[in-house]
């Protein structure tokens, strides 16, 4: 009967022991998920932010490009328009005169 008993309490030794292991197995399996977890979320925010930033130089890109254009197109209209008014100013003035002085 002694021996029965030194069986059972031996048998829940080595089953406290095997949960004590499990446990801490299963401890260290959610640390190592957490870990993960924080590092895949990390790698997804490095590479939205990535994403986000070569968008964002494709959009200052294509900014400064229009900038340009616009800048240019109104180059070319301001010195069109200087052209205009250097060539017709005379004659402009000249009409005026002439209508002011038919009345």
């Amino acid at each position: 009967m002694e021996n029965i008993i030194k069986d059972i309490i031996e048998a829940d030794r080595d089953a406290r022991e095997r949960v004590l292991q499990a446990e801490t197995e299963n401890g260290k399996i959610s640390e190592v998920l957490q870990q993960q977890r924080v590092a895949i979320t990390k790698e997804f925010e490095q590479a939205a932010s990535q994403k986000k930033d070569a968008y964002k130089a494709e959009l200052e890109a294509q900014l400064q490009q229009h900038q340009l254009e616009s800048d240019q197109e109104y180059e070319k209209i301001l010195h069109d328009l200087q052209r205009k008014f250097q060539k017709e100013s005379d004659s402009w003035v000249d009409e005026i005169v002439h209508r002011c002085l038919e009345r």
